[in-house]
């Protein structure tokens, strides 16, 4: 009977253990995929919460810094370069450029 009971407490304990160790990987991953979201940030916007520490970045400086809000009122803003924004997609020898005239 002694025998039986510390098989089932090893059983517990062994399950115990499993399940551990699997919520462990997981808080792993959720906090892997955590950081590189702040870091993602940290590189787009100079800080993972949306605004700037240390160092301070003037995007003004290097690009138009156009802000539109739509209706509904999200904001969308183009820090792209001058050159970016008026930078022609294709060039003369990928294709040709057909002038659109639209029917009414």
């Amino acid at each position: 009977m002694a025998i039986l009971l510390y098989t089932l407490l090893f059983l517990i304990i062994y399950i115990i253990g499993i399940v551990a160790w699997n919520f462990f990987r997981i808080y792993r991953r959720l906090r892997k995929a955590t950081k590189q979201f702040r870091d993602f940030g940290t590189q787009q916007n100079g800080s993972a919460y949306g605004y700037q520490t240390g160092q301070e970045h003037d995007y003004r400086s290097s690009s138009a810094n156009s802000r539109t809000t739509t209706q509904t009122g999200d904001v969308i803003e183009d820090r792209r370069t001058e050159d970016k924004i008026n930078r022609k997609i294709f060039t003369q020898e990928e294709g040709e450029y057909v002038d659109f005239e639209e029917v009414k």
